[in-house]
Protein backbone atom coordinates (compact mmCIF):
# COMPACT_ATOMS: atom_id res chain seq x y z
CA UNK A 1 0.00 0.00 0.00
CA UNK A 2 1.44 3.15 -1.01
CA UNK A 3 1.36 5.88 1.57
CA UNK A 4 1.91 9.84 0.50
CA UNK A 5 4.04 12.35 2.34
CA UNK A 6 2.70 15.53 2.73
CA UNK A 7 4.84 18.75 4.14
CA UNK A 8 3.78 21.14 6.05
CA UNK A 9 4.43 24.85 5.29
CA UNK A 10 6.19 25.17 7.76
CA UNK A 11 8.64 22.34 6.90
CA UNK A 12 12.23 23.16 5.64
CA UNK A 13 11.72 21.63 2.53
CA UNK A 14 8.16 23.36 1.69
CA UNK A 15 7.96 25.79 -1.35
CA UNK A 16 5.05 26.62 -3.01
CA UNK A 17 5.30 27.71 -6.82
CA UNK A 18 3.82 31.20 -5.89
CA UNK A 19 6.80 31.74 -3.81
CA UNK A 20 9.39 30.33 -6.27
CA UNK A 21 8.16 32.72 -9.42
CA UNK A 22 8.25 35.16 -6.97
CA UNK A 23 12.03 35.08 -5.76
CA UNK A 24 12.81 34.39 -9.45
CA UNK A 25 11.20 37.07 -10.85
CA UNK A 26 12.79 40.17 -9.57
CA UNK A 27 16.33 38.85 -9.90
CA UNK A 28 15.34 38.77 -13.71
CA UNK A 29 14.10 42.20 -13.67
CA UNK A 30 17.27 43.40 -11.38
CA UNK A 31 19.57 41.54 -14.01
CA UNK A 32 18.04 43.45 -16.96
CA UNK A 33 18.72 46.51 -15.09
CA UNK A 34 21.93 45.59 -14.04
CA UNK A 35 22.88 45.25 -17.74
CA UNK A 36 21.62 48.49 -18.95
CA UNK A 37 24.14 50.33 -16.77
CA UNK A 38 27.00 50.09 -18.55
CA UNK A 39 25.40 51.94 -21.73
CA UNK A 40 24.36 54.54 -19.94
CA UNK A 41 28.12 54.76 -18.20
CA UNK A 42 29.33 54.59 -22.19
CA UNK A 43 27.30 57.08 -23.13
CA UNK A 44 27.74 59.55 -20.00
CA UNK A 45 31.18 59.42 -20.87
CA UNK A 46 31.29 60.06 -25.05
CA UNK A 47 28.71 63.14 -23.81
CA UNK A 48 31.32 64.57 -21.21
CA UNK A 49 34.14 64.01 -23.93
CA UNK A 50 32.35 65.94 -26.80
CA UNK A 51 31.89 68.89 -24.42
CA UNK A 52 35.43 68.70 -23.07
CA UNK A 53 36.64 69.15 -26.75
CA UNK A 54 34.40 71.77 -27.54
CA UNK A 55 35.32 73.80 -24.47
CA UNK A 56 39.33 72.97 -25.56
CA UNK A 57 38.55 74.34 -28.49
CA UNK A 58 36.82 77.12 -27.83
CA UNK A 59 39.43 78.00 -25.58
CA UNK A 60 42.05 77.45 -28.30
CA UNK A 61 40.27 79.69 -30.96
CA UNK A 62 39.96 82.65 -27.83
CA UNK A 63 43.59 82.44 -27.32
CA UNK A 64 44.60 82.43 -30.79
CA UNK A 65 42.54 85.32 -31.34
CA UNK A 66 43.99 87.20 -28.22
CA UNK A 67 47.44 86.58 -29.98
CA UNK A 68 46.97 88.33 -32.95
CA UNK A 69 45.13 90.71 -31.31
CA UNK A 70 48.47 91.57 -29.18
CA UNK A 71 50.68 91.02 -32.36
CA UNK A 72 48.86 93.34 -34.42
CA UNK A 73 49.11 96.38 -31.73
CA UNK A 74 52.87 95.25 -31.14
CA UNK A 75 53.25 95.96 -34.72
CA UNK A 76 51.22 98.93 -35.63
CA UNK A 77 53.37 100.55 -32.25
CA UNK A 78 56.06 99.77 -33.59
CA UNK A 79 55.16 101.03 -37.13
CA UNK A 80 54.49 104.41 -35.65
CA UNK A 81 57.67 104.93 -33.64
CA UNK A 82 59.49 104.09 -36.78
CA UNK A 83 57.45 106.40 -38.57
CA UNK A 84 57.77 109.25 -36.27
CA UNK A 85 61.66 108.14 -36.32
CA UNK A 86 62.53 108.23 -39.92
CA UNK A 87 60.42 111.85 -40.37
CA UNK A 88 62.97 113.44 -37.36
CA UNK A 89 65.45 111.89 -39.31
CA UNK A 90 65.36 113.35 -42.74
CA UNK A 91 63.98 116.79 -41.18
CA UNK A 92 66.88 116.65 -39.14
CA UNK A 93 69.53 116.56 -42.17
CA UNK A 94 67.40 119.24 -44.12
CA UNK A 95 66.96 121.83 -41.31
CA UNK A 96 69.69 124.04 -42.91
CA UNK A 97 68.04 124.00 -46.46
CA UNK A 98 64.96 123.19 -46.55
CA UNK A 99 65.44 122.03 -49.94
CA UNK A 100 64.55 118.11 -50.73
CA UNK A 101 66.28 116.42 -53.50
CA UNK A 102 63.85 115.15 -55.83
CA UNK A 103 64.89 111.44 -54.98
CA UNK A 104 64.84 108.80 -52.91
CA UNK A 105 66.04 110.09 -49.39
CA UNK A 106 66.43 106.75 -47.77
CA UNK A 107 70.16 106.83 -47.46
CA UNK A 108 69.80 109.55 -44.85
CA UNK A 109 68.28 106.50 -42.68
CA UNK A 110 71.52 104.47 -43.24
CA UNK A 111 73.45 104.28 -39.64
CA UNK A 112 70.49 105.44 -37.30
CA UNK A 113 69.69 102.52 -35.51
CA UNK A 114 67.27 100.94 -37.69
CA UNK A 115 67.29 97.03 -37.52
CA UNK A 116 68.16 94.80 -39.92
CA UNK A 117 64.29 93.72 -40.69
CA UNK A 118 63.22 97.44 -41.03
CA UNK A 119 66.66 98.71 -42.84
CA UNK A 120 68.74 97.12 -45.49
CA UNK A 121 70.95 97.93 -48.43
CA UNK A 122 70.39 96.40 -52.01
CA UNK A 123 72.71 94.70 -54.23
CA UNK A 124 72.21 97.50 -56.57
CA UNK A 125 73.53 99.96 -54.00
CA UNK A 126 69.90 101.22 -52.81
CA UNK A 127 68.38 100.64 -49.67
CA UNK A 128 64.88 99.29 -48.30
CA UNK A 129 62.96 100.27 -46.00
CA UNK A 130 60.53 98.15 -44.82
CA UNK A 131 57.41 97.89 -41.82
CA UNK A 132 56.71 95.60 -39.51
CA UNK A 133 54.30 94.00 -41.71
CA UNK A 134 56.77 93.61 -44.49
CA UNK A 135 55.65 96.16 -46.88
CA UNK A 136 57.42 98.65 -48.74
CA UNK A 137 58.30 102.59 -46.83
CA UNK A 138 59.55 104.55 -49.73
CA UNK A 139 60.90 108.41 -48.79
CA UNK A 140 60.59 110.60 -51.53
CA UNK A 141 61.65 114.31 -51.87
CA UNK A 142 59.95 116.72 -53.80
CA UNK A 143 61.99 119.53 -53.45
CA UNK A 144 60.01 121.94 -50.96
CA UNK A 145 58.90 118.73 -49.10
CA UNK A 146 59.45 114.73 -48.81
CA UNK A 147 56.26 112.56 -48.88
CA UNK A 148 56.45 109.06 -46.54
CA UNK A 149 54.57 106.47 -48.24
CA UNK A 150 53.65 103.28 -46.21
CA UNK A 151 52.32 100.36 -49.30
CA UNK A 152 48.86 97.66 -48.25
CA UNK A 153 48.75 98.47 -44.42
CA UNK A 154 45.67 96.26 -42.52
CA UNK A 155 43.16 99.20 -41.32
CA UNK A 156 44.09 99.39 -38.06
CA UNK A 157 47.99 99.99 -38.73
CA UNK A 158 46.76 102.42 -41.44
CA UNK A 159 44.58 104.32 -38.41
CA UNK A 160 47.76 104.20 -36.49
CA UNK A 161 50.23 106.09 -39.32
CA UNK A 162 48.14 108.34 -39.83
CA UNK A 163 46.73 109.21 -36.32
CA UNK A 164 50.88 109.64 -35.35
CA UNK A 165 51.08 112.64 -36.73
CA UNK A 166 47.59 114.13 -35.54
CA UNK A 167 49.29 116.84 -33.66
CA UNK A 168 49.77 120.48 -34.87
CA UNK A 169 53.29 120.77 -34.66
CA UNK A 170 54.20 117.10 -36.06
CA UNK A 171 54.95 118.99 -39.48
CA UNK A 172 52.24 117.14 -41.64
CA UNK A 173 51.42 118.84 -44.63
CA UNK A 174 48.65 116.47 -46.58
CA UNK A 175 47.54 112.99 -46.17
CA UNK A 176 46.31 110.49 -48.87
CA UNK A 177 44.93 107.06 -47.55
CA UNK A 178 44.49 104.51 -50.91
CA UNK A 179 44.00 108.14 -53.33
CA UNK A 180 41.79 109.27 -50.96
CA UNK A 181 42.96 113.26 -49.27
CA UNK A 182 42.43 113.49 -45.84
CA UNK A 183 41.33 117.03 -44.77
CA UNK A 184 43.68 118.73 -42.25
CA UNK A 185 43.75 118.70 -39.57
CA UNK A 186 42.97 115.34 -39.78
CA UNK A 187 39.92 113.96 -37.19
CA UNK A 188 39.88 110.28 -35.68
CA UNK A 189 36.22 109.73 -37.54
CA UNK A 190 38.09 111.20 -41.18
CA UNK A 191 40.75 108.76 -40.37
CA UNK A 192 38.58 105.27 -39.56
CA UNK A 193 36.38 106.43 -42.51
CA UNK A 194 39.12 106.21 -44.82
CA UNK A 195 41.48 103.30 -43.35
CA UNK A 196 38.21 101.19 -44.77
CA UNK A 197 39.51 99.11 -47.79
CA UNK A 198 41.55 96.12 -45.79
CA UNK A 199 44.56 97.08 -47.00
CA UNK A 200 45.73 100.56 -47.64
CA UNK A 201 48.38 102.79 -48.98
CA UNK A 202 49.34 105.90 -46.71
CA UNK A 203 50.92 108.86 -47.73
CA UNK A 204 52.12 111.46 -45.63
CA UNK A 205 53.67 114.56 -46.89
CA UNK A 206 55.68 117.02 -45.08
Amino acid sequence: MLTRTFLRPTHPGFHSGTQARDTTRPQARGNRRRMRHPRRKRRGSLIGGMLYLLVITVVIIGLYGLYNGMMNMLRSNQLQSQLTRAVAIIERYHSYTGIYANESLLGFLDGEGFTDQEFAETAAGGFNFRSPYGTDITIQGDERNFIVTVNDLPDSACKKAALAFQSSGSGLDGLVIENTPVVLPMTEIAVNGACNNGTNDVALTF
